[in-house]
């Protein structure tokens, strides 16, 4: 019985990853020719071993409680985004929980992030977390990824999504939520970004 349960979670997600992975498509620009200025902050997103499901990452603005579509990741890629010198919001509709991390984005760095799966239920859908990543020999783990892009039919699941007053609101509680704990964790500051040049 065990075995049988375990072989559906594994088919769902599987299949889950297959659909998925239309999001994306190899970036046809290198990450010399993205990671281009010292007049912007570059954050850098990689997956390990996330549980071969597509995750979609957005930088939330609690202020105005607006998203921005930063990519949607599977296993073993990464995804460069450009932003201005600032305080910046990511989070990830992981599973039936969602995540988030806080970025101190200083202008001529860059900051990287892993996304891994927590695999501590039994839930379809295993829970994801952010990881700020500040060690070097952990950063060249990223290279062997694949740098993506994102496509049209990113930009249209986003679109169905963005404005949509009950999505909102839940992103709004959960903010709240996580930003009443302690986010020293959760947290790349200015002096953990790598000189882009």
């Amino acid at each position: 019985m065990v075995s049988k349960i375990l072989l559906t979670m594994v088919s769902i997600i599987f299949f889950v990853g297959c659909q998925a992975a239309k999001y994306n498509m190899p970036s046809m620009k290198t990450e010399a020719q993205i990671i281009n200025s010292d007049q912007v902050a570059y954050t850098i997103f990689a997956t390990q071993e996330l549980a071969g499901k597509g995750e979609p990452i957005f930088e939330y603005f609690p202020d105005t409680q607006t998203f921005k579509l930063v990519a949607i990741m599977t296993r073993h890629e990464k995804y460069i985004y450009p932003m201005p010198e600032g305080t910046h919001y990511f989070y990830s509709m992981g599973g039936e929980t969602y995540d988030f991390i806080r970025v101190e984005a200083k202008k001529g760095k860059k900051y990287y992030v892993n996304i891994d799966t927590v695999f501590w239920s039994w839930r379809m859908t295993p829970p994801i977390e952010f990881e700020p990543v500040t060690d070097k020999e952990d950063i060249e783990d990223f290279d062997r990824n694949l740098l993506v892009q994102n496509n049209q039919k990113t930009f249209e699941w986003f679109n169905k999504r963005k404005d949509n007053p009950d999505f909102k609101e839940k992103v709004k509680d959960r903010f709240e939520d996580w930003a009443e704990d302690d986010m020293e964790d959760k947290t790349l500051f200015a002096k953990d970004g790598f000189d882009v040049r």
